[in-house]
């Protein structure tokens, strides 16, 4: 083709149009059935459509990634042949190789404990407390004490109604249970986060992995947002217990623990409520492994320019 006399850079675009359209023939009827879907399930809100839209815009990115390295194996390689198997070894690398070296280097920087593990801690620590030294009985009565305090309840004594008195033991009880596990919970969860953290380093060396990480992501399935969903849960599940206690408090009287709700009680409980995230959270977070796809879309396109350049008849 060069022996015609076309321009290398004539060339190079024109190849990189063939790839682009190929793929876009590939793409585009899928965008247009994913659209579908979504508008007629209603779906379609501007959260989701920006999300779409980052997501077809670094998918870009990584199909121009390959597609770059395919012309720079080709400006590279004396045969056909050889191009196709340099490829085959490059894509073994970026999308087998090292994601799975990812995964295990990860694991054995940032171990996270079994399950069986957590639980053990966490039941000491409902036992002992999260510093093995305070009893469950010994903390219950000082928030109980706090309580009180705080309700100008001190003085009470036998004038308190015995609903009253048991609605604050479940109220204490419930705060105590709530520190220990706040405590053993926020502890995985960080040593998860600082193992997400790690393996995202591997999207600086693989734009497979990269891409991987931002499509989680983008389409609300990785570790951030189903961490951000788990707080919004546990908040209300609070929120809830709190409610059931004080009406049980309130209401309870000389019923005791006889004492049933009506349906007026569900009626005013505080409803469930969750809005996720916007799309610059799921950017923000993966922020390394966006940067990481830019660098290989740059570090490529610059591999086929300067080989298509250097390409002798």
């Amino acid at each position: 083709v060069l022996s015609t006399g076309v321009d290398r850079r004539t060339l190079l675009a024109g190849k990189a149009a063939a790839l682009s359209l190929a793929l876009l023939g590939l793409l585009l009827p899928a965008a247009m059935l994913t659209l579908a879907v979504l508008w007629l399930l209603g779906g379609g809100g501007a959260g989701t459509l920006t999300r779409l839209g980052l997501l077809a815009a670094c998918y870009g990115l990584y199909l121009g990634t390959f597609g770059a390295l395919a012309l720079f194996a080709s400006a590279v390689a004396r045969t056909s042949r050889a191009a196709l198997v340099g490829m085959i070894g490059v894509w073994g690398l970026f999308c087998l190789v090292l994601p799975r070296l990812g995964v295990e280097v990860a694991s054995q920087a940032v171990p996270l404990p079994s399950q069986a593990e957590l639980s053990e801690r966490v039941e000491a620590g409902l036992e002992a407390g999260v510093d093995g030294t305070t009893s469950r009985e010994a903390a219950v009565e000082k928030i109980i004490t706090a309580m009180m305090r705080d309700q100008n309840l001190e003085n009470a004594g036998l004038l308190m109604d015995e609903a009253e008195l048991n609605g604050i033991e479940l109220r204490a009880e419930a705060r105590w249970e709530d520190s220990v596990y706040d405590h053993h919970i926020e502890a995985f969860q960080a040593r998860v986060e600082a193992q997400e953290r790690a393996g995202a380093v591997v999207g600086l060396l693989s734009p497979y992995a990269a891409m991987r990480s931002l499509s989680m992501g983008l389409c609300g399935t990785d570790y951030a947002h189903h961490l951000h969903f788990a707080r919004a849960t546990e908040a209300w599940r609070k929120r809830f217990v709190g409610y059931l206690n004080e009406a049980f408090a309130k209401d309870g009287g000389a019923e005791g623990w006889d004492y049933r709700a009506g349906a007026e009680l569900w009626k005013k409980a505080p409803p469930f409520e969750y809005r996720e995230p916007e799309a610059s959270f799921a950017l923000a977070t993966h922020a390394s492994s966006l940067g990481g796809l830019a660098l290989w879309f740059v570090i490529s396109l610059a591999l086929a320019l300067r080989s298509s350049l250097r390409v002798t008849v």
